[in-house]
Order: structure tokens, then sequence, then C-alpha cells
């Protein structure tokens, strides 16, 4: 009788231990397939990223006039960019359906805030016709100004790629310009910077 209990306990133990053992190697697998899926993400923001040292090609309108425009906002307001003459502006061009957007939005999202009380404006301008899903992505994530329907901004400012951001000072004269995301040390360089133009 006793040998009989001691195979019943050794029968209720061993399922617990193939479930144990089972479970410990399932989470081994989902943390490996995460890393994997964080370096597949990696490897393709490196190609919307220039590499560090490569020189920055000109483009049109460095140092000219920002083309001014009148949009919406997510609530129907209507914003101009010439209401921020006197203050440094940031303008991301960016879509809900861009990875490397999706990618950036947190790191503009910081930036807005820490230089908000130096007088930063950003602006995430979105041509995207679905209103709705862009009004649901920013609910969550974004807290600085997007405006909608910017589909010849898009063309007036040359964007070819997203996302794309263009570094305008108080003047309303553009700066500088990111095609892709190039990190938020970059991002961070090229906003102090526009506190020093003139």
């Amino acid at each position: 009788m006793p040998q009989a209990s001691r195979f019943d306990r050794n029968w209720v133990t061993m399922p617990v231990l193939i479930l144990l053992l089972a479970s410990v190697i399932s989470c081994a697998a989902l943390e490996e397939a995460q890393l994997r899926r964080q370096e597949r993400l990696k490897r393709k923001l490196e190609g919307y990223t220039t590499p560090p040292g490569m020189p920055v090609e000109p483009f049109p309108l460095h140092g000219q006039p920002a083309p001014l425009f009148t949009l919406r906002d997510l609530s129907g307001n209507q914003v101009s960019l010439s209401e921020f003459r006197g203050k440094p502006v940031v303008i991301n061009f960016w879509a809900t359906w861009c990875g490397p957007c999706r990618v950036e939005v947190p790191h503009l999202e910081y930036l807005s805030k820490k230089y908000k009380d130096r007088g930063l404006v950003v602006i995430g301008l979105n041509n995207e016709n679905d209103h709705q899903a862009v009004r649901d992505f920013a609910q969550s994530q974004i807290s600085y100004t997007v405006l909608l329907d910017g589909h010849a901004q898009f063309q007036d400012y040359g964007v070819r790629a997203i996302p794309c951001t263009y570094y305008i000072d108080k003047n309303g004269i553009v700066r500088d310009r990111d095609v892709g995301f190039n990190g938020e040390t970059e991002m961070d360089r090229k906003i102090k910077n526009l506190f020093s133009s003139s």
C-alpha cells in the first residue's frame, strides 16, 4: 500500500514538473523572439537614418523663410504657422502607419515638454485621409499640436520620405532638417541651436 501512494504522488508531481519546465522554456522563447523583433526594428530604422559622420546634403529651404500655412488641428481649430513668429518651431511630417514615425513620437513628445517653457512650438503635420485614426493615435501619445490635411505642405517643404523634421528659428527661417529619425540626442542638439540662432 505505501508503494501505491508513492506512485500516486509521483504521478501527480510529474505533470506539474513538466508544466513548470514548459512554462520556463516558453518564457525564454518569448524573450528571445522579442529580442529578435527589436533587432529587426533597429536594422530597419538604420535604413531611415543618416550614418554618423556622413555630410548632410543641402536642401532647398535651408536659410529660407519657412512656407506659411493654415490648417485645422484635431479639434477643428485653425492654426497658422505665422502665429508662432518670435518662437522656435519644429515641424514634424509623419503618419500613423509609418513605423519610424511611431518610434520617434515619444522622443518628440519629451523634447516638446522639455523646451515648452522656453517657447518651443512643436507641430506634427499629417496628411492622412483617415482623421479618426490620427486622433486615436494622438490622443494617448501626443500633447503637442497635430495638424491635418497637410497634402500641400508635404509638397511645399519637399518631403519625399517620413518622418521628416524641419527646425525653424524665431524669425521664421529654416535652419535645419532631419530625414528619418536620427535619435533624440541629435534632435535635442538642433533644437538648442534654434535658441542660439538670431
